[in-house]
């Protein structure tokens, strides 16, 4: 599961790549502490990636799934910032505050090729109800397996 990471983290986005960060709330680390240090066979292990955003600035945080993300940013899209750093998600914000992160393109390349690299069993998504009724990201997904085939 590379989401949730840290439950309440406020530092990194809650499904943060870390490919430049040793933290141990991102998808870097859980993979070099699993696969590498022979914990698990890389091809058992299975990459989640979340269909959603984690809205963090609240005492309870909330989900937003990432087709009301899709449908919101195509209404308003000056809310919209896109990752600052390789290591980093997308961010919807509010009032200049970010608010709630979720994957993009970029994340999502970042973290399929994690998955080729280092020859994991595949990728999870949670939940795929959540994707847009035209499949959209899950079809972003398979365009970028496909790029580094």
């Amino acid at each position: 599961m590379c989401y949730d990471l840290g439950e309440g983290c406020r530092e990194i986005a809650h499904n943060s790549i870390g490919e430049n960060n040793e933290n141990h709330y991102t998808c870097k680390y859980s993979i070099k502490s699993y696969v590498q240090n022979d914990a698990i066979t890389p091809q058992k292990y299975i990459l989640g990636i979340p269909f959603y955003g984690r809205i963090s600035y609240t005492k309870d945080p909330q989900i937003l799934p990432i087709n009301e993300i899709k449908n919101f940013l195509e209404k308003d899209p000056y809310n919209y910032k896109k990752n600052t750093t390789e290591d980093t998600v997308s961010f919807l914000y509010e009032n200049g505050q970010p608010i709630c992160s979720f994957e993009n393109k970029h994340s999502l390349y970042k973290k399929v090729k994690m998955v080729v690299e280092n020859k994991l069993g595949g990728i999870m998504i949670w939940n795929i109800a959540q994707d847009t009724k035209d499949f959209y990201y899950l079809k972003m997904i398979n365009s970028i397996i496909k790029q580094l085939q």
